[in-house]
Formats: structure tokens, sequence, C-alpha cells
């Protein structure tokens, strides 16, 4: 990751080479370290009932460690939704890992544990990312001060979530096919697939990022069909690597492991990812917090129930976050049926769009989860809009040079990182306000960080290139200031001890 070609006699150009790249480990260290220390602080800390979902997602872990391979839905599962039709990578490695946990530790503090080191290797494929695609020193510092110092990013890791995982073999997506891009090794290509098959099996949304990563691949080898025939034609013979043979079985099991999950659904329910009311009886699929509002507001809204049944139901929730967003929609909902119009969405999509960023920026860099630190207003959030503002200035400032200043590779990370915030806004986030008339309802900013590396990278790589040469280092060195004392600091100002254990 670092140019360690540094020796006793240098001089000029090669002494500052060698300061820099001393400064850029010993930055690199210090970040790293400091990003595992806070991780580990909210994974130890922060009670139960605060991260988003891990109540669920900790609990289905629990139902896998007690299977020797795949659980079958039943009573034990019924509380946390489904553990069959789903992808479930997650669930089971951590349930394998639960059963290594022989050190007396609390089971949730000993998966938390695992998270926080699965956040770590998840940064060091995101630096090794920005090292493949730029040698500038202030982009890569600037890069992984705005990664590690993301607040909601780091406090996700201390927690037991599937998106963990899921970011990890995003990151691990993006850093492979650009190697492939670059040196055109095939083990590269083959492990970028394994990412994405091993995102798909890890969780439903990772599906239209294996989209977009496909249609990048086959526009930038278009000119390439001879050799992919070629290499294919080695496959069958025996001059096949034996590394690159074993990575093609992995990555047919896993495709068939795919194709198995979500064709199977397709078929028999119509759905990628049905729900638990379309394959448990309606009185075990209600045991499940978000199955139960779902149920509870579409019947009310199609008058299958009345209000007082309604919230009846609603107030059976266990969850009190559930329950009180259920009620809370509830209400909605009858003030729409008394003035007898449809839900209508308040703001056209370009409206939205707008009001999405605004949401995602305040639910990114504070936090968003069972109790929420939400950051809101122009002190708090002006300085990372100018930051954004300057990045894009900045490219269009180099538009004449294309995106080569990434090696070739911009394209592909803004190409698959526009794409992805573009369904989820427009197709996923849009859709659900409209139904429900509600713009914060399923909007959470941990939905994008799927592509929050790439988008990171572009904007460092376009911020530092915006300014002349002489500024470069102030102004960088600024926004790494701002955006370290606004994470972890701001957090330990905000927080009141309801947080804690």
């Amino acid at each position: 990751m670092f140019d360690d070609t540094c020796s006793s006699k240098v001089s000029g150009t090669q002494a500052k080479f060698c300061s820099a790249a001393k400064a850029e480990i010993i930055c690199f260290s210090i970040l790293m370290t400091y990003f595992g220390v806070k991780a580990m602080y909210f994974a130890l800390r922060i009670r139960e009932r605060i991260f988003p979902d891990e109540i669920s997602w900790y609990g289905m872990v629990q139902v896998f460690s007690r299977s020797r391979f795949l659980p079958v839905d039943s009573p034990e599962s019924y509380p946390f939704g489904l553990v069959t039709h789903i992808p479930t990578l997650y669930f089971f490695v951590m349930g394998k890992v639960l059963t290594l946990n022989v050190f007396g530790i609390n089971d949730l503090f000993f998966l938390r544990v695992v998270n926080v080191g699965i956040g770590v290797v998840t940064i060091l494929f995101a630096w090794r990312l920005c090292c493949l695609l730029t040698d500038q020193v202030l982009v890569r510092l600037l890069f992984l001060t705005m990664l590690t110092n993301t607040l909601m990013f780091t406090f996700l890791f201390g927690a037991v979530s599937y998106d963990n995982l899921a970011n990890l073999f995003a990151v691990m997506a993006f850093y492979f096919f650009c190697l492939f891009s670059l040196r055109r090794q095939v083990l590269s290509l083959q492990f970028a697939l394994i990412s994405v098959l091993a995102g798909c099996l890890t969780k439903v949304t990772f599906l239209p990022l294996a989209l977009l990563f496909a249609i990048a691949l086959f526009w930038r080898e278009r000119g390439s069909i001879q050799n992919v025939r070629k290499y294919i034609g080695t496959i069958f013979s025996l001059t096949i690597i034996k590394s690159q043979l074993i990575a093609w079985l992995v990555i047919v099991v896993m495709a068939g492991a795919g194709v198995t999950l979500y064709g199977g659904n397709w078929l028999k329910y119509s759905q990628l990812s049905p729900g638990s009311e379309a394959i448990l009886s309606l009185e075990n699929a209600l045991k499940y917090r978000i199955a139960a509002r779902n149920y509870v507001l579409g019947s009310y809204k199609k008058d299958s129930i009345s209000l007082l049944e309604a919230q009846r139901l609603a107030l059976q929730i266990r969850e009190e976050a559930d329950r009180q967003d259920t009620l809370m929609l509830l209400d909605i909902a009858r003030e729409e049926k008394n003035r007898k119009t449809s839900i209508e969405p308040v703001m056209g999509r370009l409206e939205y769009s707008l009001a999405w960023l605004g949401a995602v920026f305040s639910k990114t860099f504070g936090i968003l989860a069972h109790k929420s630190m939400p950051k809101e207003g122009w002190k708090e959030m002006g300085p990372y809009y100018t930051f954004v503002v300057i990045a894009l200035f900045g490219f269009f400032l180099r538009a004449r040079d294309g995106l080569t200043g990434l090696k070739n590779c911009g394209f592909q990370l803004l190409f698959v990182t526009c794409g992805y915030l573009f369904i989820l806004m427009q197709f996923v986030n849009y859709s659900i306000y409209q139904a429900a008339g509600v713009l914060n309802l399923a909007l959470q900013g941990r939905y994008t960080f799927p592509v929050l590396v790439p988008f990171y990278i572009l904007c460092a790589y376009y911020f530092v290139v915006a300014w002349p040469q002489r500024l470069r280092l102030w102004l960088t060195a600024t926004l790494g200031v701002f955006f370290v004392s606004g994470e972890f600091p701001w957090f330990l100002q905000q927080v009141t001890p309801d947080w804690f254990f």
C-alpha cells in the first residue's frame, strides 16, 4: 500500500518523496487506530435496542448458531422474520463464528467485536482501492480521513448488522474490478465476481449494484470479446491455472445459490424477496415487527380493518420505535381518509431529490437508529455541502480530461455510484414516499454505504485538484480537521446517558 523506496542517503526530489511517504504511513496508522478505537467504543458502550435493527439480526444469528447447517422457519425464528427465502450469508457466517465464543464473553459483545473487525478490513480494502487509483498523497489522506470520520459509518460497525458484510463485499468488488481493469489479471476479475455474488447472498439490495457492475464491465470490455472467447477455451483445457479453476468453481456454486434463491422466489411468489406473510401463516408472520407494521398499515388503508383494530394490533408490536412509527403512519392515513383524497406526493421528483439528499447527508454525518442524532441546519451541514460543491466544481474543471485522473477507472466509479444512488432515490425511496406520504420513512444514510467509498474517492480527488498547488495542503488539512471534529467529538457533546449500558 505504500512505497518503501526511501534510503538513508537521498537528496532533492527523493528526500521530499521519502518525507511524504513517511508522513503518509504515520497518518494512515493514526487514522486506522482511531477508527478501530471509536468502533470498539460504540460496540462496548452502546446499549441494546439502539443500533438499527440489531435486535432482529442478533436474534437471527443466534438461530443460525443453533442449526447444524441452515435453519427452517420456526417459532424460535418468527420474531426475527424469515430465515428462509432470504439472503443468509451474514447470518450463516456469524452463526458459525458465534460457536467459537469460548472466552466467556457475552455473545452480543463478541459479535459486535467481530463486526468491528469487518469494519477494519473494509477500511483496508477502501484504502487499497484509493492507493490503486491515485498517487496523490493529499487525495489519499483526505479520503481516509473522511471515511474514518463519518459518524453513521463508524457507528454501524459497532453493531451486529448484515449491512457491515454487504459494505465490505461492495468495497472488495470495486477494488478487484479496478484491479482487473488496470492489470488485466483473470484472478482479479474472479475475485470481483465472487465479491458481487457474496454481496447478493448477503443482502437483496446488492442486486442493483451487481447489475451496474455488469453493465460497467461489459461496456469497458466491449472491445475484448476475442480475448474472452480465448480464455473460455482454456477453461476446458489443461492450461488453466489451478487457482483460477478453484475460483471458477466457487463462482459457479455461489451463482447457483443465488439463482436458486432469487429465481425460486420469483417463480413461486412473483417477488425476489417475499414478505413473511407470503410464506408463513398470518399469526406467525405478525410476530415480526416489520411485517406487523406493514400489515397493519396496509390493511387499514384497504379498509380491511378499522382504525381501532389497527391501533390495537400496532400496540402489540414489541419494539417501541416500530410501535410508535406504526401509530404515526396510521394517523397520517386517517387524515388522508378524512379528507377523502388519495395519498399524493407533496413533492415532485426533482424537489424530492433535493430533500432526499439533505435527509441522507443529515443521517450519514449524524446517526439514525432506534435513537437518533441527526445533524441539522446550515451551521452543522453547510461545510459538507460546500465540500461537495467544490468537488463538483473540480470535476467540471477537469471535464476536458474526462475521468482519466483516476487511472481510467473514474468512469466505472461514477457510473456505478450515480446509478445506485439514482435507483435508491427514485425507484425505492420515492415509491415509499408516494405510498406513505412521509419523507423519512425507510430513508436512511446507511443505505448509501455500498457506494460511499467510490463517492468519497471521487469527491476527495476533485476537491484537491480544484485548488492551485500552493493552497491544496492547507485547505485539505482544514477539511480533514472539520471531518474529525464533526464526528466523534460532536457525538460526545450530543449524547445522553440513555444511549449507554
